[in-house]
């Protein structure tokens, strides 16, 4: 089963947000014919079976909700 909260990111988009609730420097962008190619198949996970099944109340409702948590009791 896939794990993901439903609310789509690209690993770019996710990668700066994460270094926005940091010190870290967001990731430097890349040219499409530098990327592996796992990186330009624009592949989704859909976690909906497991929001359906298993894991309906998830604490988080997605990440941004996970960051705000997390970076308020640092």
């Amino acid at each position: 089963i896939n794990l993901c909260d439903g609310q789509w990111l690209r690993s770019s988009e996710l990668l700066t947000l994460c270094a926005s609730y940091t010190s870290f420097p967001s990731p430097a962008t890349i040219l499409p014919e530098q990327a592996h190619h796992t990186m330009l198949s624009n592949q989704r996970v859909d976690g909906s079976l497991l929001r359906s099944t298993i894991l309906p109340d998830l604490e988080f409702a997605g990440i941004r909700e996970f960051l705000d948590r997390v970076s308020s009791k640092s």
